[in-house]
């Protein structure tokens, strides 16, 4: 009878048990919403190192992936190994000498071929809008170094046209002169220019509409030789004379033509040009500038210079010894 009455209360407790799990399962089941949603193109992850490139649309690891390749002496075997920071992400590949070389081969051959079908687009996105013009001659080849011209200008340009109407009420005016109407047409231009043809000629131009003197803004070429031809250099346009004596100082600012020719140890250097600058002292003392000129007899304007009293004539020095103060007690307002 105790065995029996034992059986029995294990069986309830196990009955109860059962009974529990299945109404807590039934609730968890309706918590959890099931993925009734197919990809129509799964994706799979790769349990192992996939050397060759997968075609169709699967792309390539995340950034965070990093592979490396290690060689071990002791086993003269290449590993292969996928991290993301410190751990494995995927178990590493071991690959002979002879088997890594054909795949750094087969990588070489893929980059390569890779290039070539970017190189058209990499040109196309080059800065500058006129693109690099080929010239396939020999003669072009041999003058200028190489068989390219490249152009490349660069700057900006404003252009500003409007227009300004002036109405005067002024009674004593007729109706045309009360309106006045003009345009205010106005254009600013800061253009750089670079230029390269072969490998020898070169071409500079700087163009500033706002450049507060001439000489900022150059035109240049320049065209540099071989050391074992004849012409060395040529430049035209903005040129310079520098010299290394003391005695005759080197111009500058100077727009012509300029040569350097080599003749063995003998070098030619010559220019040909219009200076467009000048060599001025000026000396300033107590604020008043001083210079000296002289003016011949025939450039004198005569009846100009003249003192009005005998007054001025015999004060003049004393007036004059605070310039650019003038010490006068007189004050001439009217000539008749």
């Amino acid at each position: 009878m105790k065995l029996k009455s034992a059986v029995s209360f294990y069986l309830k407790n196990i009955f109860c048990a059962l009974f529990v799990l299945l109404i807590t399962g039934d609730a968890i089941a309706q918590n959890v919403p099931s993925d009734t949603s197919k990809l129509v193109y799964p994706f799979k992850d790769f349990k192992t190192i996939q050397l060759k490139r997968q075609s169709g649309i699967i792309l390539p690891n995340p950034s965070n992936i990093q592979r490396s390749v290690e060689f071990d002496p002791v086993s003269k075997r290449y590993i292969i190994r996928e991290k993301i920071g410190d751990r494995l992400y995927r178990a590493p590949q071991y690959l002979s000498i002879e088997e890594y070389q054909k795949y750094e081969n087969e990588l070489i051959k893929r980059n390569y071929w890779r290039e070539l079908a970017d190189l058209p687009l990499a040109e196309a996105r080059e800065p500058g809008f006129i693109p690099t013009v080929k010239i396939n001659s020999r003669s072009f080849e041999r003058l200028f170094g190489g068989s390219t011209i490249d152009i490349r200008p660069q700057g900006s340009a404003d252009l500003t046209f409007s227009g300004r109407l002036n109405r005067n009420e002024n009674p004593l005016f007729n109706e045309r002169q009360r309106n006045q109407g003009n345009f205010d047409f106005n254009q600013r231009i800061q253009m750089n220019v670079v230029g390269q043809i072969g490998e020898k000629l070169r071409i500079t131009t700087n163009y500033n509409t706002e450049a507060q003197f001439d000489f900022e803004n150059q035109v240049k070429l320049d065209y540099t030789g071989k050391d074992d031809e004849i012409v060395r250099k040529i430049e035209a346009g903005n040129v310079s004379l520098p010299l290394s004596s003391s005695l005759i100082s080197g111009s500058q600012a100077l727009f012509g033509l300029k040569t350097q020719l080599q003749f063995g140890r003998l070098n030619v250097t010559s220019v040909f040009s219009q200076q467009k600058s000048q060599q001025r002292e000026i000396t300033i003392t107590n604020g008043s500038q001083q210079n000296e000129f002289s003016i011949s007899a025939d450039n004198y304007e005569p009846n100009k210079h003249y003192f009005l009293a005998q007054y001025f004539r015999n004060n003049y020095n004393r007036a004059q010894e605070n310039i650019p103060l003038i010490t006068s007690n007189i004050n001439i307002t009217k000539i008749p």
